[in-house]
């Protein structure tokens, strides 16, 4: 705004108008993203990724989600495997339902606000959320984080250049003391029950000797 133009507006009665902060490009971008936060009741898997390719590292792990869907017993449309192969079983009748689930799927895949797995922006670079599909069938995120990493051990592949680490979600809730209590109980209960006819759970201390004994050579 020019000094002409500012005085005449301060001389109106009108406020003097303050410049737009300006802010570093990438921090604040909400673009290729369904929501800014997690939402509440999601499952999925929290990852991260190279600083700057979120988007990139987004479309690695939604591969590796499809392939182990499919290795899971799920199809690309979130049917099971065992229903596609009941409607292929039923002669001319079942090859136009064939023909039908694919012309459908092709239509799902061309609809980028019907992708199976939603990507959620914790406003965190350098890491993504992707929320699995509210399906009753659907695989848990441990099942699945545990399939790809089985899978990458045998074949000792990969195929993602900016992926880092992936964290399997199981349960959210609002961020309160109360909400995260309920939360850590329910937990606790479905992975430690208690009970006089419950058998007690040990947990894995295989590398303890071995840290024991990197410690006091350390020290």
């Amino acid at each position: 705004m020019s000094e002409g133009k500012k005085r005449s507006n301060e001389a109106a009665g009108g406020q003097p108008q303050k410049k737009p902060k300006q802010t570093k490009s990438g921090w604040h971008a909400r673009k290729h993203t369904s929501d800014k936060a997690i939402p509440v009741g999601a499952i999925g898997i929290f990852a991260t990724c190279d600083a700057g390719k979120e988007r990139r590292a987004a479309d690695e792990l939604t591969h590796l989600l499809d392939e182990a869907f499919t290795r899971l017993g799920k199809d690309h449309m979130g049917h099971s495997q065992q229903q596609q192969q009941h409607v292929a079983g039923d002669g001319a009748a079942g090859k136009k339902s064939v023909d039908a689930l694919l012309a459908a799927e092709v239509a799902v895949l061309r609809d980028k606000r019907k992708d199976r797995f939603k990507r959620h922006d914790p406003n965190v670079r350098g890491t993504f959320f992707l929320e699995f599909p509210k399906e009753d069938d659907c695989p848990s995120p441990e099942e699945v984080a545990v399939n790809i990493a089985q899978h990458v051990r045998e074949t000792q592949a990969l195929p993602a250049r900016h992926l880092m680490r992936m964290l399997p979600v199981s349960q959210t809730c609002f961020v309160a003391a109360e909400d995260v209590q309920a939360m850590a109980a329910k937990l606790a209960e479905q992975h430690f029950p208690s009970g006089e006819h419950t058998m007690p759970r040990i947990l894995d201390t295989q590398w303890q000797d071995t840290w024991e004994c990197a410690y006091h050579a350390a020290s």
